[in-house]
């Protein structure tokens, strides 16, 4: 059985399918601006050790670039692809390799992408707007930066975190019929460069900008379903940020900075002995700049011990915590008890983040980390639909 983001129960037989869903932009070279959007897929049924094999991934569909394609040409992209998945729902005669045929249903039940990619598939603001967060309803506030800029945190409390409206469903239906409403009453009023507050109230609509394809579909929660994802959310997200912090020499006046430890820090990471499964060896630690999302993974996982008695004992204490529920949200196999902890571990990162490192850092990937839990309920361990592994395919 699947346990589906809409809280339904799926019996997978030999006569059901469920895929796993990746949309991203991929540069044709280094040097070059042009880039392609594949839509992949993933058979979910497909042991994790081959689910994402080249042979096994299938290329549903690509925008052919040559720049990153808008909200309008996703979704023309997309219309064709929705209702062949509302095709494969009611059933499709297969042939098998042993002669045999069958009526086979075939459901997505979920998504993994990055944060921007996601925004334009479920239809709502980017990510550092208002109730920009795919998962929840959370409006963030801004922040004065010290060059009489402005960003958007997502700093929550305890209590918040726990009460935060949660996308789904049920929530959409509810959101969109207001956007309607709103867009109707807009085409109506005549002096459309001055409309009314209550018609420009972003408050109303919690992010909606427009109908969501994905709501046709039986089994995918266009709230639940968009998965969180360990190298856009983790590694390169909240992590990396969190790395710049102690590394940065413009934050050097901060108590969280540690950038007069680098070269010792980086002389701890290069001898380290690493785990057997390490494919390839992290740059050394004074090009963190430039690490890409293994390095991160290796560097959280199985270096973080370098900054102890470095980083005063609460910022170590805190990033024990991220350490902990990655390795517990990794695992092959995850019991109640381990994800009660990652629900726990999720929350408590993110509520005690802005009062280790301001308002100001605590935004959108660091927000994103409050539900990785709820992912890790829906769909298990993280490796199995992380963007790792489509990325890999895409080379």
């Amino acid at each position: 059985m699947v346990k589906c983001s809409n809280l339904s129960i799926l019996q997978i037989t030999k006569k059901k399918l469920t895929l796993t869903l990746n949309v991203d932009g991929v540069k044709l070279s280094k040097n070059s601006q042009t880039t392609i959007w594949p839509i992949l897929l993933v058979v979910n049924e497909i042991p994790p050790n081959s689910r994402f094999k080249i042979e096994n991934v299938i290329i549903a569909g690509v925008w052919p670039g040559p720049s990153k394609p808008s909200r309008g040409e996703i979704r023309l992209l997309l219309r064709p692809f929705i209702d062949e998945l509302l095709y494969l729902e009611s059933g499709y005669i297969f042939d098998f390799h042993d002669g045999t045929t069958d009526k086979v249903q075939v459901y997505l039940i979920g998504a993994c992408c990055d944060k921007p990619a996601q925004a334009i598939l479920q239809c709502i603001s980017e990510p550092t707007a208002a109730f920009g967060c795919g998962r929840c309803e959370v409006s963030g506030f801004m922040v004065p930066t010290k060059n009489d800029g402005n960003v958007r945190s997502f700093s929550m409390d305890y209590d918040n975190t726990i009460n935060v409206t949660k996308r789904s469903n049920k929530r959409y239906d509810e959101l969109i019929t207001i956007y309607q409403l709103q867009q109707q009453l807009k085409d109506l009023w005549p002096n459309k460069k001055k409309l009314p507050d209550v018609l420009i109230d972003e408050q109303r609509e919690k992010g909606i900008v427009g109908v969501c394809l994905f709501r046709d579909l039986t089994y995918f929660d266009v709230g639940r379903s968009f998965m969180s994802d360990s190298l856009h959310n983790v590694y390169i997200g909240a992590f990396k940020r969190m790395l710049d912090l102690w590394l940065n020499k413009k934050y050097r006046k901060e108590n969280w900075n540690i950038v007069k430890h680098l070269k010792k820090l980086a002389e701890l990471f290069s001898s380290l002995r690493l785990p057997s499964t390490t494919t390839r060896r992290p740059r050394s630690l004074l090009d963190y700049h430039k690490f890409k999302g293994n390095e991160l993974r290796v560097l959280l996982l199985f270096g973080h011990r370098i900054f102890y008695r470095v980083l005063q004992q609460r910022y170590y204490n805190h990033l024990l915590q991220l350490v902990v529920l990655m390795h517990l949200a990794e695992k092959r196999k995850i019991d109640n008890v381990d994800l009660k902890i990652i629900q726990q571990l999720s929350r408590s990162f993110v509520v005690s983040f802005p009062e280790l490192y301001s308002d100001r850092h605590c935004v959108q990937v660091v927000h994103s980390v409050l539900h990785i839990g709820d992912t890790v309920d829906d769909f298990g361990p993280m490796t199995n639909y992380t963007t790792f592994q489509f990325e890999n395919d895409l080379g």
